[in-house]
């Protein structure tokens, strides 16, 4: 009886956790401007992201070129 106890919790997490996480944001719109040599872009946030990951490489594509990453 313990076992089908238990099982109905973990069904009751996570049909809460669905419900909570289930929501749609709006896409962020991506502004680039350059100046010389120099890249500058902007972004609008995101309401309750904690961070932003940026992936870049300085150099044209080129495969087994490894992938610049960036944490804003």
């Amino acid at each position: 009886m313990k076992k089908k106890l238990l099982a109905g919790w973990v069904g009751i997490i996570l049909s809460i956790a669905l419900t909570v996480n289930a929501f749609a944001i709006d896409a962020p719109s991506l502004s680039v401007s350059t100046s010389g040599l120099d890249i500058s872009l902007s972004w609008t946030s995101i309401t309750a992201a904690t961070g932003y990951t940026l992936y870049y490489t300085p150099n044209p594509y080129k495969p087994g070129l490894p992938q610049m990453v960036q944490y804003i």
